[in-house]
């Protein structure tokens, strides 16, 4: 497939492509509805009183969804924007009443890179929506000006229109009609997608196959008039990741039917159809989001979010995009009775630099904490607005935790000295007082918002396994006829760690036991299935294969009785894996395991898991990185170690293969895994004598090493990646 022309260029016809091509030309300017539009003969002059309530100012942009001008609204006291409808939308009823729905919808979001929708109204027969008014540039705008965007920008606007979906589906609002034109850039450059709550209007319209630019940003399930889902707000979302990228459009036609004629000739996209500077694994993230089989897209937008995270900006941690989404249902909490398992309140950051333009800094890092350790669901945590009377106020910690339910309190501060900013994070134990864990971040202030996303992370990846572990602590100190279904899970976690044949035995029967107090929960059942997942991948039992389909099992029980646990899902992916050989279903659970928990790093080195063995190699290094980033006391971090030597080794980068098994071996010199990658690595360097010796250490720990062990336990989906894996070995002195 040939790669798409560079900026400006064009092709004689864009409905008719060339069989097998792939179609990208620039689109001829569709007229929109954002500040940048051309406007002609304004409908109400300045000065205009609509409604008794809004006073136009002036025209902002004018086309075929409407008009909009900037008007004051006299009753809230605040600048808006009025979008008026077309006449020919506004006279149908039953039309109406679904805008109405849609509004109504759309007014329940609030996010930061989200307009706001206030209202719809009607002065003298003229409909209109009131909404935010944004002073900024539209991307389409922004896109013709200056061409392809830098790298670091583009995927800074990538996350936020990610961040921005997953905000809107979670409250089942799809956007239907995603394309440049409809995503603004404010004045401090921050994503803003506007037209939520109109997307009935955008669809009523484009049926009529006149609307110049929206087909072009159009699923193939919405250009054949069939039902829209998430996933076809994703697939709009890979068309504005490739411009934005790239800086050319995907497709080029101007009507639905043009637009049906390049989807039918088009061959598929490929990440060969990128410029070569274009990092690889964004390339692959938009590909996914292009799958022409919506089933076979990312599920998600936090999905996106993650793997563009996770892959194109390896040095920064993964950012928690929804706000307060899970900590919001929670509000009720007031008693520990509440709660059957022990809540966490996170304390307002006290603001110590004695500058009132930095309270906002010191809150943002507390509501980003708040969301994060949402995510977990391991601990409820107690909601900001229940724990933000306690702003400015001292803090009797034990006073706190009883009036609050929460047996664990996190409390801070933000000192900014000149261009550094010094943050101090403890953790409580609120019955006590005692001080459980403290830790101290001090950054140079180059870019505040990074820095808080930063922050926030890593102290939440640290203080998650510390309540483990201290609830692990608890549990062990209680006796047998004291135990619940929670202190038995813990309990389990415990005595699993030592992974001994008898500890995982008496870990199965700990788990067996919560999952009978407890019937309805999925937390027994997703730990029952990764404590038999691990002591089968351990090599500590008769019967792995069968121990792999009960764990297989469990996961799945798991899942139906919650579909919200991201263990249940990680395990089902892993499930796949191993038991059915299905890779993409694999890849698929465990992605919904991130999208529900983006701080949950087995997740990640499971999908990476995933991704290896069915050839991906390049996509599963950054999860593997994520992975130790994340948690920096990660239990089986050798094993992460292993799996990048791996990924490095079939990519042929044996230079970067080598360290990374070395690094896993003297982290656990037991690991026979790392040392299998090591001297395949040595074997294809030809470096004999280091692969040899690699391998008679292999074989002093692991005798029976064969190549029937790979076959048994190495389930590569090409029979290549197979044959090069072994051919390394052979060289280093596999003979069998």
């Amino acid at each position: 497939m040939e790669k798409p022309p560079q900026s400006g260029s064009t092709t004689n016809d864009p409905g008719e492509p060339r069989p097998g091509q792939l179609p990208t030309v620039r689109a001829a300017s569709p007229p929109g509805l954002s500040a940048s539009d051309a406007v002609g003969e304004a409908r109400f002059a300045s000065g205009t009183l609509l409604a008794e309530r809004y006073r136009i100012v002036a025209p902002l942009g004018a086309g075929g969804m409407g008009e909009v001008y900037r008007a004051d609204d006299l009753k809230l006291g605040q600048v808006v924007a009025l979008k008026f409808l077309p006449q020919r939308c506004c006279g149908d009823a039953a039309w109406l009443a679904r805008l109405r729905n849609e509004v109504r919808l759309a007014r329940g979001i609030a996010h930061p890179n989200i307009c706001r929708v206030y209202d719809i109204g009607e002065a003298d027969g003229e409909h209109f929506i009131s909404m935010e008014y944004i002073d900024g540039e539209d991307l389409a705008s922004l896109l013709r000006r200056i061409g392809r965007l830098a790298k670091d920008k583009a995927l800074q606007i990538a996350r936020q229109l990610c961040a921005a979906l997953a905000a809107a589906h979670e409250r089942s609002v799809l956007h239907r009609d995603l394309k440049p034109a409809n995503i603004m850039l404010d004045g401090r450059g921050q994503v803003r997608i506007t037209d939520f709550g109109i997307a009935a209007l955008t669809e009523q319209v484009n049926k009529q196959e006149t609307v110049i630019g929206t087909p072009a940003y159009m699923s193939p399930e919405q250009l054949a008039g069939t039902n829209v889902s998430v996933r076809s707000d994703i697939y709009s979302l890979g068309l504005v990741l490739y411009e934005i990228f790239t800086g050319e459009p995907v497709f080029g036609g101007h009507t639905i039917t043009q637009v049906r004629r390049l989807h039918e000739h088009a061959g598929t996209m490929e990440p060969s159809n990128f410029p070569d500077d274009v990092d690889p694994i964004v390339r692959r993230v938009i590909v996914h989001c292009l799958k022409k089989d919506a089933n076979k897209r990312p599920s998600s937008a936090l999905a996106v979010e993650s793997a563009l995270s996770a892959s194109a900006s390896p040095q920064k941690e993964v950012r928690h995009v929804t706000p307060q989404q899970r900590s919001e249902s929670r509000e009720a909490a007031g008693t520990e009775t509440v709660f059957d398992r022990p809540a966490v309140a996170v304390l307002p950051f006290a603001n110590m630099s004695g500058e009132p333009d930095q309270e906002y800094f010191a809150d943002g890092i507390t509501e980003d904490i708040v969301t994060a350790l949402s995510y977990w669901r391991w601990f409820p945590v107690i909601a900001r607005n229940s724990t933000f009377v306690y702003k400015g106020k001292a803090a009797n910690i034990k006073h706190i935790g009883k009036e609050l339910g929460a047996r664990y309190v996190l409390e801070g501060s933000v000192r900014k000295v000149g261009s550094r900013v010094r943050i101090s994070a403890q953790l409580v134990d609120a019955a006590t007082g005692h001080h459980l864990w403290a830790q101290r971040y001090d950054r140079d202030l180059s870019d505040i918002f990074e820095l808080q996303d930063e922050i926030s992370a890593r102290i939440v990846a640290s203080i998650e396994p510390e309540l483990e572990r201290i609830e692990q602590q608890r549990a062990l100190r209680k006796t047998p006829e004291n135990l619940d279904a929670w202190d038995y899970c813990l309990r389990a976690l415990a005595v699993q760690s030592q992974s001994t044949k008898r500890n995982f035995s008496e870990a199965r029967h700990l788990l067996l036991k919560a999952a009978e107090l407890d019937p309805a929960s999925s937390r027994a059942l997703s730990m029952l299935s990764r404590c038999q997942y691990e002591e089968a991948m351990h090599g500590l039992t008769d019967d792995p294969a069968g121990l792999l389909a009960e764990s297989f099992q469990a996961a799945n029980q798991a899942v139906t009785l919650d579909d919200g646990d991201w263990l249940a899902h990680n395990m089902l992916g892993m499930g796949y894996l191993w038991t059915q050989r299905d890779y993409d279903r694999g890849v698929h659970e465990n992605e919904r395991a991130i999208e529900l928990n983006p701080s949950a790093a087995p997740a990640y080195h499971g999908l990476a898991c995933l991704l290896d063995f069915s050839g991906r190699w390049a996509e599963a290094i950054p999860r593997l990185h994520t992975v130790l980033r994340l948690d920096p006391r990660y239990q089986h971090a050798y094993a992460a170690l292993a799996d990048l030597a791996l990924s490095h080794l079939m990519l042929r980068d044996f230079q970067e293969a080598v360290p990374f098994a070395e690094k896993a071996i003297r982290v656990l010199p037991s690991y026979v895994r790392a040392r299998q990658r090591l001297a395949s690595c040595l074997g294809h360097m030809d470096c004999q004598e280091d692969a040899r010796a690699a391998m008679a250490e292999l074989l002093e720990l692991q005798p029976g090493f064969s190549q029937a062990y790979i076959d048994a336990t190495y389930p590569f989906k090409n029979p290549e990646d197979r044959d090069f894996f072994i051919a390394g070995l052979r060289k280093a002195g596999l003979s069998t």
